[in-house]
């Protein structure tokens, strides 16, 4: 099993391109979102504002532009990923109900997994099914390997992406550098928005 991204949605891209001339309009009438192929002379706005400096407040448009998809990664990358604060984690897979039945076997890389780790922690699990106390449980929980992959359901925005991708584009992690990092510059107008060349 390796880190991956699917089922994306985007939300507002036009519309908060759009909308990125506020700051400047003295007034604000009824929103014409143009077809994409019209908005040459928002997108350059929108470039010279997604550009700038993450926390100075320019780019804020971004926070309109709603990215919804599902990632599945190692436990140890979800640690990292929490620190980040507007992506919102909708749902995810349920290690306190599903751990007797997720097949361990599909959701670990055996590449990076001592399988003598993965034969104990298959017992343990077996221990559980058999005897589903909150021994056996907290049992099974505490050995759960952190290169077990689990899917998230998630919800973030161009604005937190963009930070994301410059903290984390050169991560020695591949799940960073290799998989999100890759995925977040592939997203539509997102090279263009938020990254001066880079």
């Amino acid at each position: 099993m390796e880190t991956k991204i699917l089922n994306v949605e985007i939300y507002g891209l036009k519309e908060s391109i759009v909308r990125s001339k506020y700051p400047l309009s003295t007034e604000i009438e009824e929103l014409r979102v143009p077809v994409m192929s019209a908005l040459d002379n928002h997108i350059n706005r929108a470039k010279k504002l997604g550009q700038s400096p993450p926390g100075s407040g320019h780019d804020k448009y971004l926070r309109g532009i709603i990215v919804q998809f599902d990632l599945i990664a190692p436990r140890y990358f979800f640690q990292e990923w929490d620190t980040y604060h507007f992506q919102e984690s909708i749902s995810s897979q349920s290690t306190m109900h599903c751990i007797g039945k997720f097949n361990i076997d599909q959701m670990v890389n055996f590449k990076h997994i001592d399988e003598i780790i993965i034969s104990r922690f298959k017992e343990l699990v077996q221990l559980y099914n058999a005897n589903p106390t909150i021994e056996n449980l907290l049992l099974v929980k505490h050995n759960m390997p952190e290169g077990v992959h689990i899917g998230r359901g998630v919800t973030s925005s161009y604005a937190q992406l963009k930070t994301i991708w410059k903290q984390r584009h050169n991560h020695k992690l591949p799940d960073w550098s290799q998989v999100v990092c890759p995925w977040i510059e592939g997203l539509p107008y997102f090279k263009e928005l938020c990254l001066r060349g880079e």
